[in-house]
């Protein structure tokens, strides 16, 4: 993956526990997923093969 997200815990987040970014940070993480999403399904099919026997 390529997209990285950095945030801070005392700008980004209310409390330390809820997460509110800022505005310039949104893109950021909605790319990462976006990311993860692809990754997650060009490789479920590597998930569900049945195994090779050795």
């Amino acid at each position: 993956m390529r997209q990285q997200v950095g945030l801070s815990m005392i700008t980004e987040f209310e409390n330390f526990s809820l997460f509110k970014p800022s505005a310039h940070n949104l893109p950021a993480p909605n790319a990462m997923l976006d990311q993860v999403i692809a990754w997650s399904t060009a490789l479920t099919p590597l998930r569900t093969a049945s195994p090779v026997a050795a």
